[in-house]
């Protein structure tokens, strides 16, 4: 089997458009083993349980989410 370059693959993957790069993030997470799944579930359930709690205590603030991808896409140019 050949290895690819982690570089070589980011690239091809971001340049996914939307739907593709979200299906690759499934097919990815997918094949993790059910430790590294469970971990990485905590994680995620431990972020939105943190950020709940800072917008419930004013914390921080929420914008509309079609701002809210306008903004990533001119810094990061995430949407293409």
């Amino acid at each position: 089997m050949q290895v690819i370059p982690i570089q070589k693959i980011s690239n091809h993957a971001l340049a996914l458009d939307f739907q593709e790069r979200a299906k690759l993030v499934d097919l990815l997470i997918a094949s993790l083993d059910s430790k590294t799944f469970s971990k990485l579930e905590k994680s995620w359930a431990s972020t939105a349980t943190k950020r709940k709690k800072e917008i419930i205590s004013g914390k921080v603030k929420t914008i509309d989410g079609k701002k809210a991808l306008k903004l990533v896409g001119k810094k990061g140019n995430y949407l293409k």
